[in-house]
C-alpha cells in the first residue's frame, strides 16, 4: 500500500499552487505531523511524518517528502529523477504532472484533513487505489469498448484485495506474537472480510 508520497516542485504556477495546498495542510494538521527540512545544492527537502489512527497499531504514519527545487537547477533535477518536467507527485510509483499534480494534491490534502474520521488503512487504500486507477486509465486499450467499463473495476478490486491481504498478514503476525488477543484478531478480521464483500 502507498505509505509514502513524493512531491517535486519548482518555480512555476502549478508548483506554487501545490506549495500553498501543502502549507495549508500543515496548518490544519498542526500537532499530528512531525516536520524536518534540509538544504541541498539546488533544493530544500522537507519531510513530513503524519500520525494516523489504525485498527491494528497505535503508531501508523504517512511519510511525505517535498523537494522544492531552485529554477537554476531545474534541468539537473529533472535528469536526476528522470521526469519530463515539474511539478510531479509520485504515489505508489505512479507519477502525476502539471495540473493533474495539483488536482491529486488537493485530493490528498482533503483526505488528510479528514483523518480524524478515517483510519490509516482507509487512507492507504485510497492512495493505492487512486494510483492504480490513474495507471489503468492511462494504459487502457481503446479498441475493446465492451470491456472498458469492467476492466477498471476488476483492477481496483485486485488492489483492494491485495491491500487487505497485506493487512491480514500483518494481523496474523500480531496475533502470533501476542500483541493482540484472539478475540480482537477475530473481530478485526471479520471487519476486513465485510469490507471485501462490499467491494
Amino acid at each position: 500500500m502507498a505509505k509514502r508520497i513524493l512531491f517535486l516542485i519548482a518555480e512555476d504556477d502549478f508548483s506554487y499552487s501545490i506549495a500553498i495546498l501543502l502549507d495549508d495542510l500543515l496548518r490544519e494538521l498542526d500537532g499530528s505531523v512531525k516536520v524536518s527540512s534540509k538544504r541541498y545544492l539546488g533544493a530544500i527537502v522537507t519531510e513530513m511524518k503524519i500520525k494516523l489512527r489504525s485498527l491494528i497499531t497505535k503508531d501508523e504514519k504517512l511519510h511525505i517528502v517535498v523537494y522544492a527545487i531552485s529554477e537554476e537547477y531545474r534541468e539537473e533535477y529533472k535528469a536526476r529523477f528522470n521526469v519530463k518536467d515539474f511539478p510531479v507527485v509520485n504515489i505508489g510509483g505512479r507519477e502525476y504532472f502539471g495540473e493533474d499534480a495539483v488536482s491529486i494534491t488537493s485530493d490528498i490534502c482533503s483526505l488528510l484533513t479528514s483523518k480524524d474520521y478515517l483510519l490509516a488503512e482507509q487512507i492507504f487504500y485510497y492512495l493505492s487505489s487512486s494510483a492504480q486507477r490513474a495507471s489503468d486509465a492511462s494504459s487502457k486499450a481503446v479498441d475493446n469498448p465492451s470491456s472498458s467499463r469492467e476492466a477498471p473495476n476488476k483492477l481496483i478490486l485486485e488492489v483492494y484485495r491485495s491491500a487487505f491481504e497485506e493487512l491480514i498478514s500483518r494481523l496474523e503476525r500480531l496475533r502470533k506474537s501476542g500483541v493482540i488477543s484472539e478475540e480482537r484478531y477475530n473481530k478485526i478480521r471479520r471487519i476486513y472480510a465485510e469490507l471485501l464483500e462490499a467491494a
